[in-house]
């Protein structure tokens, strides 16, 4: 199996037309049909279904696609690191950050990286899992600073774990249980949520209603970006977990309240993530130098 198999595998799988994809890779329909042919041979399966309007993958290319997709990532990643290594202080990053971050460590990471190295460009995919993992599976990311999730770990991953974060439950100063003293669970469970976080934090949360015996509540928002829960929870009366640091962070303080140290998130833990088998350049163990820095300030929960 050669890499330029690869490429013309992936073309054809997006355009879905051979004569599109050899138009666009320059090469004679024939031609990229035997190349097809040739890797279909060396797998052992179809990896095409051939429609009267072009052809589409098979069940078998579908299974093979974000394999190739990886492969053929790691290629050019691995042009763009050892460019970085030929030069020293130019070249690109790729990293994936926990849009929690965004308030607090990110911000300055990113800063000081840039002052110290001013010819390397970053890119900042903000998120969660399992987006960031897959990204960083499919060899898309360099590394991802990001929360873990709890009992969720890929092989193919290493996770360094660098802080843990203490939450309780927030909301606006205006809401019914601001100022209530001791809140019951019974009292989080009649309101309505916002939270980040994937479908296994979703799980979490209703198992911890569950285990107090309440039922989880029904209204319920969900997303990955902490700057759109926060406006939900400062526009409406939702209650939402977020970690002790990240709601004093600027421009967070002050537009939220903590109203109860119980809360379904428990002691959320994070740090970088990576793949088992990356090439590490000069670049990336200097960003990475950095966040472990910042992380090793954050004061214990």
């Amino acid at each position: 199996m050669e890499l330029q198999q690869i490429q013309h595998f992936l073309v054809t799988a997006r355009v879905g037309s051979v004569s599109q994809a050899a138009d666009e890779l320059g090469i004679t329909q024939s031609g990229l049909s035997r190349s097809l042919k040739t890797l279909e041979d060396f797998v052992g399966l179809a990896l095409f279904q051939r429609e009267a309007r072009g052809v589409s993958l098979s069940d078998y290319g579908q299974h093979f696609l974000p394999r190739a997709t990886a492969i053929w990532n790691q290629r050019v990643r691995a042009i763009e690191e050892m460019g970085a290594y030929k030069a020293l202080r130019t070249g690109q990053l790729k990293i994936g950050m926990h849009s929690v971050f965004a308030y607090q460590i990110g911000p300055t990471a990113l800063t000081r990286f840039a002052a110290e190295h001013p010819d390397i460009d970053v890119t900042v995919i903000a998120g969660a899992d399992p987006d960031l993992s897959e990204r960083l599976i499919n060899a898309e990311l360099d590394f991802a600073f990001t929360l873990f999730v709890p009992g969720v770990r890929d092989s193919r991953l290493v996770y360094d774990e660098l802080l843990a974060m203490r939450c309780g439950t927030y909301a606006r100063p205006q809401h019914p249980l601001a100022g209530r003293g001791e809140i019951a669970v019974a009292d989080l469970a009649a309101h309505g949520w916002a939270l980040s976080g994937a479908g296994a934090f979703r799980q979490a949360f209703n198992a911890y209603f569950a285990d107090h015996g309440q039922a989880a509540p029904t209204r319920l928002i969900q997303s990955s970006s902490i700057a759109l829960l926060i406006d939900i929870v400062c526009g409406g009366d939702f209650l939402t977990v977020l970690p002790d640091q990240i709601a004093r962070a600027a421009p967070i303080a002050g537009r939220l309240v903590r109203i109860s140290s119980q809360t379904p998130a428990g002691l959320p833990r994070g740090g970088l993530v990576y793949r088992a088998d990356r090439l590490e350049t000069p670049a990336t163990r200097r960003l990475e130098g950095i966040f472990r820095r910042l992380a090793a300030e954050m004061p214990a929960p």
